[in-house]
């Protein structure tokens, strides 16, 4: 319940590690077969140095559209090694899916880092800090480590045509990072214990009419820190009244459950009548699978939050970590991700695409970050009211 307060002192105690001089951890991959989420150092030779830098990647592709400037990015990938590092948090196999797709698509090896959001942004900031010459060449995380990493100055100048294929909401930070693929956050339902005339259509609904049948995921600090902004405009409460009455709600609850697919699967089985919160692609993949459980029909309001992708400032392979990036941000990356029961951020993306007619506010990350004590110790409070956790 203090991730995000023990990412960023993390994150502090790696700038201090670095500036000491501590060697970073090494990339890490492997052919489709048998690689690891877990790292296994996989050292790099003193002789390996990028062909070129950012600038002049961006130079060499200058004036180039389409496919001319698709095929110069590839040779310049090859010339820097025809490898390209690609770190991410993503925790199902649509990653693996992208790689392969990627490299039969043009050939080049992509070695894959794949560890928790703790991991992945303290292994980068170290290697930042260290000025490591074999760094992530792309890196792809969860928004709020997102940005981090780009307060930390991490990120590479993203210049790409891709900027424009997308909504403004899906382009943060000026375009530092893109959004890959959202999750929204929604509460979920069981049909067989919430009758018609009873579903709710506004958060105020769920927040005052289900005390006693209710339970809610005890970490989605995203959706707190969007919500309680979100009551106070649209229903004209003041900050101490937004926050008790979510206080309120919590207090009626049965309990707390840890993890988003846990508590959806609870009220699919009937444990309980409703979770306040959860993220719709669990509440989808079960309706798909014949589960009494529903969520917002449109045009309600969702929080949406995403996992990112941008290039890293110590690319090795710049133009690769360019390349994969457009990659992952294309109609073909997307609906590879799509595939995976994820949501992807493309537009022309339909596959697990959500309905257009839902208002989609975008969850405020910076705001979590800014005030993570505020919002994680509000969240032990809400979890205490309802009477404790239940874990997985």
């Amino acid at each position: 319940m203090i991730r995000l307060r023990s990412l960023i002192g993390m994150l502090a105690i790696g700038l201090v590690l670095g500036a000491c001089g501590e060697g970073p951890p090494t990339t890490t991959g492997g052919d489709a077969d048998d690689r690891e989420s877990a790292a296994t150092d996989d050292a790099a030779t003193d002789d390996e140095e990028a062909a070129t830098g950012w600038d002049e990647v961006y130079a060499e592709i200058a004036g180039l559209e389409g496919q001319e400037r698709t095929d110069r990015l590839v040779e310049l990938a090859e010339d820097a090694g025809g490898v390209i590092r690609f770190y991410s948090t993503m925790n199902g196999d649509e990653g693996f899916a992208l790689v392969d797709a990627f490299n039969e698509t043009y050939g080049l090896e992509v070695d894959f880092y794949r560890a928790s959001a703790r991991n992945v942004a303290q292994r980068t900031v170290q290697e930042y800090n260290a000025g490591y010459d074999n760094s992530a060449d792309v890196i792809s995380a969860s928004g709020t480590e997102m940005v981090i990493l780009d307060r930390e100055g991490v990120f590479a100048e993203f210049n790409s045509p891709v900027h424009d294929e997308y909504p403004e909401i899906a382009v943060e930070s000026d375009g530092q990072w893109v959004w890959v693929y959202a999750t929204y956050f929604t509460p979920v339902w069981n049909t067989e214990l919430v009758s018609p005339d009873e579903e709710p259509e506004t958060w105020m609904d769920v927040l005052t009419n289900f005390g006693g049948r209710c339970v809610f995921e005890s970490k989605a600090h995203e959706w707190l820190a969007s919500l309680i902004p979100h009551l106070m405009q649209e229903e004209g409460l003041s900050e101490d009244e937004a926050t008790d009455l979510v206080r309120d709600a919590a207090e009626g609850c049965i309990a707390a459950v840890s993890g988003q697919s846990l508590v959806t699967n609870l009220v699919a089985s009937g444990e309980y009548d409703i979770s306040f919160v959860t993220s719709h692609h669990s509440v989808r993949r079960l309706m798909d699978d014949g589960a009494p459980v529903a969520w917002f029909d449109p045009p309600a309001v969702v929080f949406g939050s995403a996992n990112g992708v941008s290039p890293n400032a110590l690319a090795p392979n710049p133009a690769g970590g360019l390349l994969f990036a457009e990659f992952m941000l294309s109609p073909e990356g997307g609906q590879i991700i799509a595939e995976f029961g994820r949501s992807a951020a493309h537009p022309d993306v339909e596959l697990g695409a959500i309905d257009p007619g839902y208002t989609v506010i975008s969850a405020d990350l910076e705001g979590v970050i800014d005030e993570a004590e505020h919002w994680e110790g509000l969240y032990e409070e809400l979890n205490t009211l309802a009477g404790g956790v239940i874990e997985d």
